[in-house]
């Protein structure tokens, strides 16, 4: 099955970086479109009856913080000639990267992991581990050298 579409989740961190290279090698390699996600979905606990939601002034500089730092990637895809279309979800991250990939259609995810082991892994999970599981496509789960 031929690839025309690589969808690229990121959350801006040193494993999500070494995935958008490795997607954007691909692209570039394959004439293919290269989509870059990031949802800036914030969990908010809400045990305690008098927490105070985020104010949406929060809200608004978490998406247009994300704005300019997905035209950054954008910019270096397009330098690097590999057309590229980014995309801001306000959804938890595996609702966002589910979503996307059905309706772009994605027949590649390129994602990062941060390894999460233990007690850790065990109470925030894996968003890729997840990914893997759900996803109609295929997922490729890339570990950035160092432990971040």
């Amino acid at each position: 099955m031929p690839i025309r579409n690589i969808l690229v989740p990121t959350d801006f961190s040193p494993s999500s970086q070494v995935a958008f290279d490795q997607a954007l090698e691909l692209a570039k390699l394959q004439g293919v479109r290269l989509h870059v996600l990031h949802g800036y979905w914030v969990y908010v606990s809400l045990a305690a009856p008098d927490v105070r939601l985020l104010p949406e002034s929060f809200m608004d500089e978490l998406k247009e913080s994300a704005k300019v730092k997905l035209e950054e990637l954008e910019k270096r895809a397009q330098q690097a000639g590999v057309a590229c279309t980014t995309h801001l979800s306000p959804l938890p991250p595996e609702t966002a990267i589910l979503e996307m990939a059905e309706s772009i259609p994605a027949d590649l995810i390129v994602m990062g992991t941060h390894g999460h082991t233990g007690l850790k892994h065990a109470l925030i999970g894996s968003v890729a581990e997840r990914i893997v599981r759900l996803s109609h496509c295929a997922v490729m789960t890339v570990k950035a050298s160092k432990p971040v």
